[in-house]
């Protein structure tokens, strides 16, 4: 699970922003929150939600997380000349800083079963070059990187990486005369470029990256390509049989979704509704049940194995009576027992009514266009009685639009 993330120079966040997810030792028993008793009595939500006004900077927060993934995974398989895809704040000072992210998280990356924290930090030194707003933008190039563990509580390295030279240890096992010269490059982490020597850490380190979705990427959101999960469902007849269940007990009109091949050689959704005496195809049904079709695997693979979705303004497109059904799921052991995480960025307010206040943060900008993450948990004289989704409103916890 996903415990502390902070960010700092990334788009709209240019001072350090830290979400700690940590429930407070006084908060009542709720099966909102997960715990690892294996590594630590601190209790973690299940769902993260991010509130806000348009441009407030929740997207940001998200698309960190979908940057770290790519520059862990994928960063390697571009080429050396390649630019790193991100931005720093808009200002003359961040433009020619340091970009800083930092992760904790629960895994097993050392030995298979046996759980640990461990932390990930990534620094992103934008060149000077001339320092003037007019010149072309500077290349980020990796400063540092680094990941720790704490297998008896106390945080110990596995590796430091200091632009292309690498300090290791003992359980991270690398030696570098092993490696050519020039195999850690400043566009490019350490974790996709050993993957390919079959190193174990980061291909343990890989598997983990590879539970996580989002249709958020660095650029732009991303939303998921319909046709591939037309593909996935016709080749995996039980997630289908799972999507079908579960339409017919949202009682959404929908008798069946069947994948058919009759009018065309590509596979294609189509949609039996109630009283209706034709199927209906994929193109003519409603945005909210396209949107909930190509969804749907991601939720049920992310219940099923215990990873991350990260969704973007998803409760634009998803009908609001789906949405807190969605994150029952997510808080239902049942549904969920391997401690899956929902972190989505919201518009709903009403969907406030449905979390516990340790689920919910909040985005608001300064003045001068600086994104502030705080969480509702931070906020004095909170209840749990209160009603957010009316106090939100009114103002009581900042980060509402400004109208007038």
């Amino acid at each position: 699970m996903l415990r502390k993330i902070s960010i700092e120079n990334f788009y709209s966040i240019k001072d350090k922003q830290v979400l700690d997810l940590a429930v407070p030792s006084n908060a009542p028993d709720s099966p909102c929150f997960a715990i690892n008793k294996e590594i630590s009595t601190t209790r973690i939500p299940k769902v993260v939600s991010i509130f806000g006004a348009n441009a407030s900077g929740k997207t940001t927060v998200l698309r960190a997380l979908g940057f770290l993934k790519w520059f862990l995974t994928e960063s390697f398989n571009q080429t050396p000349t390649n630019t790193l895809r991100l931005m720093p704040f808009l200002d003359l000072e961040a433009k020619h800083s340091i970009s800083r992210f930092e992760v904790e998280f629960d895994s097993d990356l050392i030995e298979a079963g046996k759980s640990c924290i461990y932390r990930y930090s990534l620094e992103i030194r934008h060149d000077p070059g001339n320092k003037t707003l007019l010149q072309p933008e500077p290349k980020p190039v990796v400063e540092s990187e680094s990941l720790y563990f704490a297998p008896e509580g106390k945080f110990r390295r596995l590796f430091y990486r200091e632009r292309e030279q690498i300090k290791d240890s003992p359980e991270f096992k690398v030696k570098v005369k092993d490696y050519p010269l020039q195999t850690f490059r400043d566009n490019a982490s350490v974790i996709p470029t050993l993957v390919p020597y079959n190193h174990a850490v980061s291909n343990a380190f890989t598997s983990v990256l590879n539970s996580i979705f989002t249709n958020i990427s660095t650029l732009q959101k991303n939303d998921f390509d319909e046709n591939l999960i037309t593909k996935f469902y016709a080749s995996n007849e039980d997630v289908l049989k799972k999507l079908n269940s579960k339409l017919r007990m949202l009682d959404l009109g929908i008798d069946n979704v069947a994948i058919s091949t009759i009018y065309n050689r590509v596979p294609e959704p189509v949609f039996k509704h109630s009283g209706l005496n034709c199927e209906v195809p994929y193109i003519l049904e409603s945005q909210g049940t396209q949107k909930f079709f190509t969804l749907f695997p991601y939720i049920d693979h992310v219940l099923e194995s215990g990873g991350l979705l990260v969704l973007d303004e998803i409760d634009n497109d998803v009908h609001p009576a789906l949405m807190p059904e969605i994150i029952g799921w997510f808080h239902d052991e049942r549904t969920n027992p391997h401690n899956a995480q929902l972190f989505m960025a919201c518009h709903n307010a009403s969907l406030l009514e449905h979390l516990e206040k340790e689920e919910i943060y909040f985005t608001e900008k300064t003045h001068d266009g600086r994104t502030q993450v705080y969480g509702l948990k931070d906020i004095s004289g909170v209840r749990r009685v209160d009603n957010y989704y009316k106090k939100y409103l009114g103002g009581v916890f900042g980060a509402v639009p400004n109208i007038g």
